[in-house]
Formats: structure tokens, C-alpha cells, sequence
């Protein structure tokens, strides 16, 4: 299984703090773990040195959260995690 680190970053979108990291068996399934973590700062997705994409802090009203597209070389949007440690 592919091992994914998530990045926290700051207003000015530079990381900070360790990364979580975490197995996935898809891309798509990091992009629903990080889902589950975001809540006042945006996370980066990388999968090795591919950047997956980025997912935006929740709203201030505490609404939902959104999906940044990054060029991910295929052509193809990123996808989910299941385990951070």
C-alpha cells in the first residue's frame, strides 16, 4: 500500500509541524482521511515526491470543506486515506 504524508500549512500556505503519514490504498481514500483531519488549516496530500492535492480548511461557519486540483501528472483528480499515525 502506497504511504501518504499529509502537511499542515499555515495562512501563508507554508508547512508547519511533523506530517502526518499515513497507508492508503488509493488516492482517493488520502483525500477522505484528510478530510477527517482538516478543520482550521489547510493539508497538503504527497504521495513520495507526486504531489496529490491540497484540501482547504473547513469554512469559518464550520461548513464542509473543499478539494484543491493540483496537477497530478495523469491528468486525473486525487482521491482517499484510512490510517494516520
Amino acid at each position: 500500500m502506497p504511504e501518504y504524508q499529509f502537511f499542515f500549512l499555515n495562512r501563508n500556505g507554508v508547512t508547519f509541524g511533523q506530517p502526518l503519514v499515513g497507508d492508503c490504498a488509493s488516492d482517493k481514500e488520502a483525500i477522505t482521511e484528510a478530510r477527517c483531519h482538516v478543520k482550521l488549516h489547510d493539508i497538503e496530500i504527497w504521495e513520495g515526491t507526486r504531489i496529490v492535492t491540497r484540501v482547504e480548511a473547513r469554512n469559518r461557519d464550520g461548513t464542509g470543506s473543499s478539494t484543491s486540483p493540483v496537477a497530478a501528472g495523469n491528468g486525473e483528480m486525487a482521491g482517499p486515506v484510512r490510517y494516520l499515525y
